[in-house]
């Protein structure tokens, strides 16, 4: 996991070439190359799903073939994979944000082309446990995945042609994939020899001028199929997987959503855009019997699933029974996935009132510039109101709290930010009707869709019914919507509402890190905007700071650090929280409190102080902690008098240390 391209026992590769601006004369590898010769390295693995910022992105040894950028070539080499370690995580990595396939575990090295950088760049990559080869590209998206006859400890020979958007890989003399990268294309780069946790050898590697430069057009024909890949059973077009089948654990729920449809791709040819839960809500996911394929291809895919609110210490109070049919829209060139689900209640109780909670791949960044950088996709939502015109709802983790009803007559809302992919939903039908609410989720930017007419309490053995659908909207529609989109009235307050981003490094309350409300944005802020304002003319080295008054009563405002799908990782280093603190007049206190993981408290401030005061808070959080959680806690009655100034916030490691020494 951990790739720093360290390696033990290398023999260098020579390579020899000539180079005329695209022209490629016959560049040969005249040694081998090999990859961990002595002990391999080891997995680095998270121990829980807090810490899958370590599996972002899984990353391979890799030594150069070509330091160049190649354009068009073709590469011939003799690969053998030996010895390898196999490691699976305990939990699922394709539920975050920040997502990876849990396919790619199964591989144990390959190429690497067309490598820009590491968010840019191809790997053809082979598993001899598995028996496969694959065609995948950053940041997460498999091109292709074929069956392929090789064997560990047994040499096999690899041929991979790049020509513009195609790529076309042999193994053995037999023709396996050819694929054109229609998405914007990678199309020049370096090429690498990668292990992934292997001792691994290339030999005999030749890369010369393609032979044949053809280009075929494009036209997708849908072939849907169900197969067994890298340990899962997985939906594929053709030879491109779409959809892993979540079925749950041994039989027993896992981690969150198991009865789901993971890595789900709306389109041929792009990423993975989000796990697809395939029951009413994600508390119904304990499966109650294993799942049906009712059709398996080439046309659609039905699947019928079985699930409960089951869980090992209590019966279930409802089961259901969910059909998901999937079929590809020549005319929008997205795949559809139709649910129908049927619930029933065991036993009276309040009623579930979500029918959907998406949560796609990358709703938001890296919240710091420190955090490790991955792919930021979608920035709002586009919802259509009562009125059938579509609104904007901003996706950040500093708005107050607003729910807007969707249009009764077509509720649907979008995912929206990226050219290609933006997942929709839109719900078809319901026991209740058609009237719902969206509300977002501030912590991990998921969308709660409820039913406004569900009653207060529902009765032993009744059934109720649902229908929705999820598919991609792009183009000329997206844009069309995106034009004509504006902001609704209930966002009024928020427009111009002015929020502190919180940077760890150091918080200085300057307009550069300062945005309204309604500002799509990955970074915490301090929370919520309304309870401080923003002081222009007092600051402890500018004439910034974050002010607080006790004219409205109490305030408390919360700022966070972590929370792995889109902080900062902890690596079990020792934090120190800095600020400085300054009151006037103060009638009620001033306090800072870290509450999570434990909770730590400054002195309490009161009256007037002498000038600016320091506050340092020590807190050791551990890996698998998902948070820490801050509080300014101000504390005095509406009629009291006085101001609370705060100024240069940081949050940061005490020393340098590393995580496997800490681990250890």
């Amino acid at each position: 996991m951990v790739d720093k391209n360290k390696r033990n026992g290398f023999m260098k590769n020579i390579i020899v070439f000539f180079m005329f601006g695209t022209c490629l004369m016959n560049l040969v590898a005249t040694e081998k190359v090999v990859i961990n010769l002595g002990d391999i390295l080891p997995w680095d693995s998270p121990l829980t799903q807090y810490e899958n910022w370590r599996f972002f992105p899984l990353e391979w040894q890799k030594e150069a073939v070509s330091e160049k950028d190649l354009i068009n070539f073709q590469l011939n080499t003799t690969i053998k994979i030996e010895d390898y370690i196999f490691r699976e995580t305990v939990f699922d990595t394709a539920q975050y944000m920040r997502y990876m396939s849990m396919a790619q575990f199964y591989f144990q090295g390959g190429l690497i082309f067309r490598y820009l950088d590491s968010g840019n760049f191809y790997r053809l990559q082979f598993s001899v446990k598995d028996q496969t080869v694959a065609l995948w590209r950053t940041p997460g998206n498999f091109l292709a995945a074929v069956d392929c006859d090789i064997k560990q400890g047994k040499a096999f020979n690899v041929k991979l042609r790049a020509i513009g958007s195609r790529i076309m890989v042999s193994v053995n003399g037999k023709d396996l994939i050819d694929v054109v990268d229609r998405f914007d294309p990678i199309l020049k780069g370096k090429v690498f020899a990668g292990s992934n946790h292997s001792k691994i050898s290339f030999e005999n590697t030749e890369i010369d001028q393609p032979s044949d430069r053809s280009m075929p057009s494009y036209k997708h024909t849908v072939n849907f199929s169900i197969k067994e890949w890298c340990g899962y059973r997985w939906i594929f077009d053709g030879d491109e997987p779409i959809a892993r089948i979540g079925e749950g654990k041994n039989g027993k729920a896992w981690s969150w959503h198991p009865l789901a449809l993971y890595s789900a791709k709306f389109r041929p040819g792009t990423r993975a855009a989000d796990s697809i839960m395939l029951q009413y809500h994600s508390k119904e996911n304990w499966p109650e019997k294993p799942l049906e394929i009712i059709d398996s291809g080439p046309k659609k895919i039905k699947i019928r699933v079985f699930g409960s609110d089951r869980r090992e210490d209590k019966e279930p109070s409802t089961d259901s029974v969910c059909d998901t049919v999937i079929t590809y829209d020549p005319v929008t060139d997205a795949y559809i996935y139709n649910m129908s689900l049927t619930r029933k209640y065991l036993m009276t109780r309040t009623p579930i009132g979500e029918i959907l909670d998406p949560w796609p791949y990358g709703v938001s960044g890296p919240a710091y510039p420190q955090a490790k950088q991955w792919d930021y996709r979608y920035k709002y939502v586009l919802w259509q109101g009562e009125d059938s015109k579509y609104y904007h709802y901003p996706l950040n983790h500093f708005l107050g709290p607003v729910e807007n009803k969707l249009n009764p007559q077509k509720s649907i809302f979008i995912f929206a930010g990226e050219k290609y992919v933006n997942p929709t939903y839109e719900i078809i039908a319901s026991t209740y009707g058609r009237d719902y609410k969206i509300g977002l989720c501030t912590a991990m930017l998921d969308m709660h869709v409820q039913s406004l007419k569900r009653p207060k309490l529902i009765h032993a053995g009744t059934e109720e019914e649902a229908k929705w659908r999820i598919t991609s909207t792009h183009g000329a529609e997206l844009e069309e919507i995106k034009q004509s989109a504006g902001w609704h009235e209930s966002w009024n307050k928020q427009l111009k509402q002015p929020v502190a981003l919180f940077d760890p490094a150091g918080s200085t309350f300057s307009p550069d890190q300062t945005v309204t409300a309604v500002t799509p944005n990955p970074a915490h802020g301090f929370y919520p905007g309304a309870y401080y304002i923003m002081d222009k003319e007092v600051g402890r080295k500018d004439s910034f700071s974050l002010r607080m008054d006790p004219a409205n009563g109490s305030r408390l405002i919360r700022i966070e650090d972590g929370l792995s799908p889109f902080g900062r990782a902890f690596d079990g280093r020792e934090m120190k929280l800095k600020l400085y603190v300054k009151t006037e007049n103060l009638d009620g206190s001033f306090k800072v409190d870290i509450i999570k993981p434990e909770k730590i408290s400054s002195k309490e401030f009161k009256g007037t102080s002498d000038g600016w005061k320091l506050v340092e808070l020590n807190i050791t959080p551990k890996p698998s902690d998902p948070n820490v959680m801050i509080h300014f806690v101000f504390d005095s009655n509406k009629n009291n008098t006085g101001k609370v100034w705060i100024d240069d916030v940081s949050f940061l490691p005490v020393r340098k240390c590393f995580l496997s020494a800490v681990r250890k």
